[in-house]
């Protein structure tokens, strides 16, 4: 699946094969995972927003090599 841009944040939004979402933040350059609930799980970037977490999660589904 595509990255999911961020409305109001220089930030990209994508879902994994685990079902974690993958938060890139373009303007520093670091990247962070973050549970279907919108809590930090590893990575540098430590704060996303939550509320799209969230859609990202339940409205993506991850489309890798299968």
């Amino acid at each position: 699946m595509p990255a999911s841009p961020h409305p109001y944040m220089n930030s990209t939004y994508e879902i994994q094969r685990d079902g974690r979402v993958l938060v890139r933040d373009n303007d520093a350059g670091t990247s962070g995972i973050f549970d279907e609930l919108g809590r930090w799980c590893e990575g540098e970037l430590r704060f996303a927003d939550i509320q799209f977490v969230r859609w990202v999660a339940e409205t993506e589904e991850f489309e890798g090599d299968e």
